[in-house]
């Protein structure tokens, strides 16, 4: 059965996965979770230099954390034959839930935080003219 008719995606019964294939999952789902946790450690050391950046970053990471971690319980429900658990329409639900939450990551990175920068620096040319606050 080829996984490009509506059949396989779409049945309960799980036809048992070979091990390389889990192996090739597991594999990815550790490579977004380290990268994921790569991203929350860098956004959290640059928060001194850009916060709203950082922001962008911490989100990026969570992303890639939990894609990873949910990648990985599912590789083991399928492996291990979970019929409800691990049936295949589950993996296209996952990937489009997570594409569309990645679409809101990238509206703030493209559309927000340009905004945020804009707001700062006509701030910051306002306040220049302004007089300091005493010490």
């Amino acid at each position: 059965m080829t996984i490009l008719t509506l059949s396989f995606w779409t049945r309960l019964f799980i036809p048992a996965m070979p091990l390389w294939i889990a192996g090739v999952i597991l594999l990815v789902a550790v490579a977004l979770f380290v990268v994921g946790v790569i991203f929350v450690r860098r956004a959290s050391r640059s928060k001194r230099l850009d916060n709203h950046w950082s922001q962008g970053a911490s989100r990026l990471g969570k992303w890639f954390i939990s894609f990873g971690v949910l990648l990985f319980f599912w590789d083991f429900f399928a492996y291990e034959g979970a019929n409800l658990i691990g049936a295949p329409f589950w993996f296209p639900v996952i990937v489009l839930a997570y594409l569309i939450w990645l679409g809101f990551i990238v509206n703030y990175f493209v559309g927000v935080l340009p905004k945020k920068r804009a707001e700062i620096k006509e701030k910051s040319e306002k306040e220049k003219y302004l007089p300091k606050p005493k010490k």
